[in-house]
């Protein structure tokens, strides 16, 4: 007889230290399953893990926590593929280590875990747990068949995402990202600008800093407010390019990391959200979570392609990944305002009730097969 809960061990995609986890995919999901037992494997960097003490760690209160850590490395020294780097190699084996005593310790019934290579190296990972892959960012070829060839099941957040996992993974769920649609409003706009003081202003803003290296879109905004004089960009995040600021004479204000149940806050005060990222497959296969959010409180959204809302979002303006055409964009959006649509069907409790059912049906499917083999042994 199949079991309705279940012991989940749930590795962390960023290191604990990052500010990403807060409003981030698993952040949600974690929130809104029901009638599971998670334990949260934190991985950070030795000597780094004090950072985290600055940013909100919400997780709920039946969530065990648990954490390992690795060597240090540098986010600006970071690349997608697999670097031939030793730091990178030793921290396979150092957290594959603590990995293997905690799974021993905790005895979970399937693992959940995303692509972390770049950073921890591919951990090793006893075959004897079934494992749902939540596929969340593109990855190299190479890479990505070694995380389909250990899955048991892949949870996809894009169309595109869901297709190259098909071709390595019989098992594949499309569950894109959600939005908790209640926390935002078009209604809410006035209000909001006032209580972050910014009356009268055109309010654009980043919010969680994913952006291209190149930061183009400070030009763009620079330009943008020569021709919108009250206009005032706001950067709501760890933002760790302070320095390329000071050239800009514009209104550009860092707000610094604000905690999820405060942030909706700063959606509801914005004009146009953007997402102003680099034309590369990794970005344009993604489906960000804050394009959805922003689309819930109502606001225009100027981004770099993304091929998820390349159609049917009227409020979504796609610029090409340079100053200039995300500055007409801007010009454009202001000018030309679509209509945002309904968001509602897209909530978190229902995306994290999809999740659950592939958890339930991925272990089932994996204590089916090794029955099976038992029995062919006996």
């Amino acid at each position: 007889m199949g079991r309705s809960k279940i012991e989940v061990f749930w590795i962390t995609f960023t290191p604990w230290s990052s500010s990403g986890w807060d409003g981030s995919r698993h952040f949600h999901l974690l929130r809104n399953l029901p009638n599971i037992n998670v334990t949260l494997f934190a991985w950070d960097f030795f000597r780094l893990h004090t950072q985290a003490e600055s940013f909100s760690r919400e997780i709920p209160s039946e969530v065990k926590l648990t954490k390992s850590w690795v060597l240090p490395r540098y986010w600006k020294f970071w690349r997608k593929s697999y670097p031939k780097a030793v730091d990178l190699w030793l921290n396979k084996w150092l957290l594959s280590f603590q990995l293997y005593f905690k799974l021993r310790r905790f005895k979970p019934d399937i693992i959940v875990l995303s692509s972390t290579h770049y950073a921890t190296g591919f951990l090793s990972i006893p075959r004897n747990i079934p494992i749902l892959f939540d596929h969340v960012d593109e990855m190299p070829e190479e890479v990505g068949k070694l995380y389909f060839e250990i899955a048991d099941s892949v949870a996809a957040a894009s169309s595109k995402l869901m297709e190259r996992a098909m071709g390595n993974q019989s098992n594949v769920r499309l569950i894109e990202n959600g939005v908790d649609a209640d926390r935002y409003s078009p209604t809410l706009r006035e209000s909001a600008k006032s209580s972050l003081g910014l009356n009268n202003k055109v309010v654009v803003s980043l919010i969680g800093l994913t952006c291209s290296p190149s930061l183009y879109f400070l030009d763009s905004f620079a330009l943008f407010s020569k021709e919108i004089p009250n206009a005032v960009l706001l950067l709501v995040g760890n933002c760790t390019f302070k320095e390329s600021l000071r050239k800009y004479q514009c209104d550009i204000r860092p707000v610094g990391h604000i905690p999820y149940d405060n942030v909706a806050n700063y959606f509801n005060a914005t004009d146009i959200g953007i997402y102003p990222c680099d034309n590369t497959a990794y970005y344009r296969e993604a489906y960000p979570l804050k394009i959805v959010e922003y689309t819930a409180a109502g606001c225009q959204v100027v981004t770099s392609p993304v091929e998820a809302f390349a159609s049917g979002w009227d409020n979504i303006h796609t610029s090409e990944a340079n100053s200039d055409s995300f500055y007409k964009k801007l010009i454009y959006a202001l000018r030309n305002p679509g209509v945002a649509p309904s968001v509602h069907s897209l909530s978190w409790k229902a995306k994290s009730e999809v999740f659950r059912s592939l958890l339930l049906e991925t272990y089932e499917q994996h204590r089916a097969r090794s029955q099976s083999l038992n029995a062919s042994d006996v």
